[in-house]
């Protein structure tokens, strides 16, 4: 009998609640292996994001059991985040966050990670930490503080 190879990922009887009135998933059991190329593929909400938003440890889930590369989200480590890449779909997973939360959570995601070139973008641009990303202007986010340009000014014009 052939070896089976050993999972990527496992997903051994998981089920997320809570995010909309009926489970986003449930009782979801699947393995993906190395050397195949897997799509998640659904219908809208039929749990696709947070499919993989459980498996990245963003969500955890409410029952069952998630492994990545024989580690559970969300304790995944610095070396095995470093080889994961994750695009998401629009801000709102990051939008609740403050600037400190965002930056604690996507570090480990670099291996060479600068915090001295982060300190000098974020004294440069005057990026306010603790505020909620939701509530920053993305126009003040690119504006540097010490600007040797002066900044554009704008009419409001009530409507018509």
């Amino acid at each position: 009998m052939k070896n089976s190879p050993r999972p990527l990922i496992h997903l051994d009887h998981v089920t997320k609640e809570g995010l909309t009135e009926r489970p986003a998933i449930e009782d979801c059991s699947l393995t993906f292996t190395a050397g195949n190329v897997y799509g998640i593929v659904g219908r809208q909400g039929a749990g696709k994001s947070a499919l993989v938003r459980l498996m990245l440890g963003i969500y955890l889930p409410t029952s069952g059991s998630c492994s990545v590369c024989g580690e559970t989200p969300p304790l995944l480590s610095d070396a095995l985040l470093n080889r994961i890449g994750y695009v998401h779909q629009d801000d709102e997973l990051v939008s609740y966050q403050t600037g400190e939360e965002f930056l604690r959570f996507i570090r480990p995601h670099y291996a060479h990670w600068n915090n001295d070139f982060l300190q000098s973008l974020i004294n440069k641009l005057d990026v306010p930490l603790t505020t909620p990303i939701k509530r920053l202007s993305p126009s003040r986010a690119i504006q540097p503080r010490h600007s040797s340009r002066p900044r554009p000014r704008t009419r409001h014009r009530p409507p018509r």
